[in-house]
């Protein structure tokens, strides 16, 4: 056997230590099972109907990505989420307000820990319409 303390070829039987590390892999990925507890996650596919005056022309939505309340409600989520910015103090709202037509009133606006930025954030309203975006 040559001395050899891990797994013997000759009469195949494990080293205690390959036992233990095939028991806590085996834990592990049992424990990664959804338990019955835990709600299903399913995607929904509720449409969200855009309504327009009727002079206003519809804008063009891909069609391979339909919008649904699910996206919209989330989109809105993550305009207000704070925990996006470099130190989760600010959101997209914090400049672009939704009161002043989704713009800045400041001239300059302010960033992260107070610092004035170089110039004024742009509104971001009628995005549906714009495929030139500057991001």
């Amino acid at each position: 056997m040559n001395g050899s303390r891990s797994f013997n070829w000759n009469t195949g039987s494990p080293h205690p230590k390959w036992i233990l590390m095939a028991v806590l892999l085996a834990g592990t990925i049992a424990s990664c099972n959804r338990t019955p507890d835990e709600p299903e996650i399913t995607a929904d596919s509720t449409p969200y109907q855009l309504v327009f005056p009727a002079h206003v022309t519809p804008p063009i939505l891909p069609a391979d990505n339909p919008l649904t309340q699910a996206k919209v409600e989330l989109g809105r989520m993550l305009f207000h989420e704070t925990a996006l910015s470099g130190d989760e103090t600010m959101s997209c709202a914090t400049c672009h307000l939704q009161s002043a037509g989704f713009s800045d009133t400041a001239r300059f606006s302010i960033g992260i820990q107070g610092l004035p930025g170089h110039r004024q954030a742009m509104a971001v309203s009628n995005m549906a319409w714009n495929s030139n975006r500057f991001f």
